[in-house]
């Protein structure tokens, strides 16, 4: 039975608006903003990724020091497309293969599959952190502070 839609986080919640007027989880745990270093285990083409994404993360300020993981895995499903399209545009997207019967056979490469999955968990990863024109699209930022027309006639200033 399928689970349903992921819950959406709370300051995201706040930010899109509440149009259900369900109650917020004020105790929804908040880990503190800051850029992780990249886990050992990611190769050169994955921190080549890292190096472009994160400051991209880090200036739309939705990078936590608990995103280390999904970040790398962004990284590395990225560096894994790469790597699999790089073969199938030297190679091809098919292969010829000589069946039992002695027919020849045009099969697709096992990098097109390769790549057809990387390409749906970097896509899934994506929208994970706001990182696609339609992810961002459900996304309001809060508006301006209005200004006082007086103070701005008056050349007041609010004082606090």
């Amino acid at each position: 039975m399928p689970a349903g839609r992921p819950p959406k986080p709370t300051s995201l919640r706040k930010l899109q608006g509440n149009p259900g007027k369900r109650a917020f989880n004020e105790r929804e745990p908040t880990p503190p903003i800051g850029m992780p270093k990249p886990p050992r285990w990611l190769n050169a083409k994955g921190r080549r990724f890292w190096r472009e994404i994160a400051p991209v993360l880090e200036g739309m300020r939705v990078i936590t020091v608990a995103d280390r993981e999904a970040l790398a895995l962004l990284c590395d499903a990225l560096a894994e497309y790469e790597a699999m399209r790089k073969v199938i545009g030297e190679q091809g997207a098919t292969y010829e293969a000589v069946a039992q019967s002695g027919d020849l056979m045009v099969r697709m490469r096992p990098e097109v599959r390769i790549a057809a999955d990387a390409w749906r968990r970097a896509s899934t990863m994506l929208q994970q952190f706001g990182l696609t024109p339609s992810a961002r699209a459900k996304v309001q930022s809060a508006p301006p502070e209005a200004k006082d027309p007086f103070e701005e006639l008056f050349g007041l200033h609010a004082t606090s």
